[in-house]
């Protein structure tokens, strides 16, 4: 009797141990036994939703003020959004971004973007290592800017000093864009400036010189909401259209020109309006051939993207206007690219 009660306080004892174990070994790799670090440690903040981070092979997600260590990786998604601070510096993250803390030390933030976007406000630029994309140090003295990465590209937005990358300096009011073995820079335009770019430089045009001010802004956001407004207009009265000619409707398309202000108050760039549409008729009379599951997101008319009139500037792509149309209309697309 007495041997059996002692094997059950051993093996007590023992389950003990190991849940106490557990726990401090998950405490120390989220940092609830680390020290408060220095002003100047990188610490994750600001957080809207959550933020997934791996540390030493071991992932979890985060919804509170973290303080960050050396190679940690940061993963924002759809609809999470973070800041890290180090110090008077900032890099706040966009939704569907990957970042690697190649240094969260005092004394040096730097970071790895593998996707995504990051906004960056430098305010103590002796504590600021900089950025890395694919390989590629970017350098900055006293700046405002933000790098957008996607599969095969990345782009640099400069709206206060000088970034340095690839050999090249890129000035406040310029963008830097880098496809494969090409790289080129371009006046910067408010108007091809995403939502995320625009709201942080807004915010920040009263204690930093930006290169745009605070009515540009303003006045770029106000016109996407009408352009937001009149596409939902179009597609209830395209919808209608659509189903009283039997699901066949013309496309027209059209382009106008309007003087676009950039940097020092010159004319930089055109602004044009074109029309885009996405459909998906063909597969109406196909739908047997359709995976499976599939055809809840298959529109009974066929009409994913109505008739819609979207702006786009000189220099960008279909694919770009494509893809500022999908986020207007809260469509979510799918896409891969092949050098």
């Amino acid at each position: 009797m007495k041997k059996n009660l002692l094997m059950n306080v051993v093996l007590a004892v023992l389950i003990a141990a190991v849940l106490l174990g557990g726990v401090f070994y998950a405490g120390s790799l989220r940092g609830w036994f680390a020290s408060d670090g220095t002003e100047d440690s990188a610490v994750l903040c600001d957080l809207t939703g959550s933020v997934n981070i791996e540390r030493s092979g071991v992932g979890f997600s985060s919804t509170g003020e973290t303080l960050l260590r050396d190679g940690d990786i940061l993963e924002t998604r759809s609809g999470s959004y973070a800041s890290i601070k180090a110090g008077k510096n900032t890099v706040m993250l966009n939704e569907n971004t990957e970042a690697v803390l190649l240094n969260a030390s005092p004394g040096g933030l730097r970071l790895e973007v593998n996707r995504g976007e990051v906004f960056v406000e430098i305010n103590d630029q002796a504590s600021f290592g900089g950025l890395s994309v694919g390989g590629n140090d970017i350098s900055s003295a006293g700046t405002v800017y933000s790098v957008s990465v996607q599969t095969g590209s990345w782009s640099i937005y400069v709206f206060e000093g000088t970034v340095q990358t690839l050999g090249k300096d890129i000035q406040a009011g310029e963008q830097l864009n880098a496809v494969g073995e090409y790289c080129g820079s371009a006046v910067l335009v408010p108007e091809a400036l995403n939502d995320f770019n625009i709201q942080r430089a807004k915010a920040l045009s009263e204690t930093h010189n930006i290169c745009f001010s605070t009515e540009t802004f303003e006045k770029v956001l106000s016109d996407r909401e009408e352009e937001k407004r009149r596409a939902l207009e179009e597609q209830a009265a395209h919808d209608a259209e659509v189903i009283a000619q039997g699901g066949t409707v013309a496309v027209q398309t059209t382009t106008t020109q309007n003087s676009v202000s950039g940097p020092g108050g010159a004319s930089s760039a055109d602004v044009h309006t074109c029309t885009i549409q996405i459909r998906c008729d063909t597969i109406l009379d196909n739908m047997d051939k359709l995976t499976s599951g599939k055809n809840a997101y298959v529109p009974s008319n066929g009409v994913i993207l109505a008739t819609s009139s979207v702006q786009f500037v000189d220099g960008e792509t279909v694919f770009e206007v494509l893809q500022r149309a999908c986020s207007y209309a809260g469509i979510q697309p799918e896409y891969s690219w092949t050098p």
